[in-house]
């Protein structure tokens, strides 16, 4: 969802798609964004949107029109970029297809931060800590500053398959596959 209302979605063809606020129509299309599909979207705070692309393993800033302002390719090594997230100032973290964390921004380009089989990732609502679940029942805090590690802990031995923090970041919800949160 964009603040104003809209709600950006992409497709396997490499498409964007915005629905306008409060309907079920295509209000716009970005034909082309994306060299096969279109795993990861991100609305940023200053009303910019950020996508990451599988097979091209690229991410794209796009302004407020939907033009492409400047983008940057993962290094192949790391793998395609299965999701975006922000951290705190131009900071943006992926996540790709080889257990890989990055972190960086499409000015700088990206470097790793964690390469684990990690599975899901959410942020405090601070954007100073960031959650990571793990195939194996692990789940670490990051400080996203320092990229200190603040915390691991294990819930089990099955994967975790969604991590969560709570809107006022009281609260961190961890999802495995044994059905337990």
């Amino acid at each position: 969802f964009l603040e104003g209302g809209d709600v950006v979605t992409g497709d396997s063809g490499g498409n964007l798609y915005v629905w306008g606020k409060g309907g079920n129509r295509i209000t716009q299309a970005v034909v082309g964004a994306h060299d096969g599909g279109v795993f990861g979207l991100c609305a940023l705070r200053d009303g910019t949107l950020v996508s990451g692309g599988g097979r091209d393993r690229r991410v794209v800033l796009w302004g407020s029109d939907y033009s492409k302002l400047q983008e940057v390719e993962v290094p192949e090594d790391f793998g395609p970029v299965r999701t975006v997230a922000e951290g705190h100032g131009d900071t943006l973290y992926v996540g790709t297809t080889r257990n890989s964390i990055l972190q960086g921004s499409v000015h700088t380009g990206f470097s790793l931060l964690v390469q684990d089989p990690a599975r899901s990732a959410g942020f405090h609502p601070s954007g100073s800590v960031l959650a990571v679940g793990t195939v194996t029942g692990r789940w670490l805090l990051l400080d996203t500053e320092t990229h200190d590690l603040v915390a691991i802990h294990t819930d089990g031995n099955e994967q975790i398959s969604v991590v969560s923090f709570s809107p006022d970041g009281a609260y961190l919800a961890v999802g495995s596959h044994d059905n337990l949160v």
